[in-house]
């Protein structure tokens, strides 16, 4: 399993974009919440099946 730390969203998506080739990724409604906050932190696990879990989200505002 592959561990990976990302401190904003933008570096999440960029590297689902470019590393999996995912084209088309949604933010539904925690977009604005998430924009609002001071922090954003969240882990990404990307175990060996290729499945991607997204955890630890802490928003701090």
């Amino acid at each position: 399993m592959t561990h990976i730390n990302f401190n904003n969203l933008d570096e999440c998506i960029e590297f689902l974009q470019t590393d999996f080739n995912l084209q088309t990724i949604e933010i539904q409604n925690i977009e604005d919440f998430i924009i609002k906050s001071s922090q954003v932190h969240f882990e990404i696990d990307i175990k060996e099946d290729k499945s991607i879990q997204i955890k630890n989200l802490v928003l701090k505002i």
